[in-house]
């Protein structure tokens, strides 16, 4: 009877990983917020758990991407703070998210009225179905064509601009230290994925430019990669060029 005890009991410890420390994940979301005629203006959010199962570290910036290059030219901090979960009373905290020190923060609605950007919120993802669109991803690229236009995208130049566009980040908000972890690994800036395998676009946007009577379209999509290290998702918005 007590070697069955004991084999249940070693059963559920192994069996229960709530129990143990979760790895230290980054989640990584974009929402679009304006555009102007050089840039698309995109709020970033990345959620860190700290290596905890209830805290969260929540920062978001400004990011003025190129939109021919797909380039963050420009990015400024907006918010920086902690949520120390449900038990924060128990775990010795006053309340329950707390702001943390960011120098330089900015009002992103400022930014969009100096670059004369028009606001994007709440913009309507297009619908392949409602319109005369075909989405493909053969041959390492996302393919679409609109109106006898085509737009592409290629994988490795996703691969690229995630890394770049992910490392740019860090640089303006660095990683917020653990005690006890580990500094030479960070979750964002250590991202690996294979964007034929791992990313996925989804909520595909068409934006329209009316410059002395002169008409343009261009596309936009949300790419999702999970992070092959922790499995994190991470979505940047990113336009799809068209093909000359």
């Amino acid at each position: 009877m007590r070697l069955f005890q004991l084999i249940i009991t070693i059963i559920l410890f192994t069996t229960h990983p709530a129990s143990a420390t979760p790895p230290q994940v980054v989640k990584v979301s974009e929402t679009l917020l304006g555009v102007n005629d050089t840039h698309v203006f995109a709020l970033r959010r990345l959620d860190d758990n700290l290596g905890f199962h209830q805290p969260t570290q929540t920062d978001v910036v400004l990011i003025a991407r190129n939109r021919d290059t797909n380039a963050d030219d420009q990015i400024w901090p907006v918010m920086r703070m902690i949520d120390h979960g449900v038990s924060f009373a128990d775990d010795g905290f006053e309340t329950r998210v707390d702001p943390l020190p960011l120098n330089n923060r900015i009002n992103p609605f400022d930014i969009l009225l100096w670059h004369k950007a028009r606001p994007l919120l709440a913009q309507r993802p297009a619908n392949p179905e409602e319109r005369d669109m075909v989405v493909t991803r053969e041959h390492s690229a996302l393919t679409i064509i609109s109106d006898d236009a085509m737009f592409q995208l290629q994988d490795a130049a996703v691969a690229e601009l995630f890394t770049t566009s992910l490392n740019t980040t860090r640089a303006t908000l660095p990683a917020y230290f653990i005690e006890g972890g580990d500094r030479g690994f960070d979750s964002l800036r250590d991202v690996e994925f294979d964007p034929k395998q791992d990313c996925f676009y989804h909520d595909f946007t068409t934006l329209y430019d009316y410059n002395s009577g002169d008409y343009r379209e261009f596309w936009i999509a949300s790419v999702t990669c999970e992070n092959e290290e922790t499995l994190s998702p991470i979505s940047i918005i990113l336009m799809i060029p068209q093909v000359k």
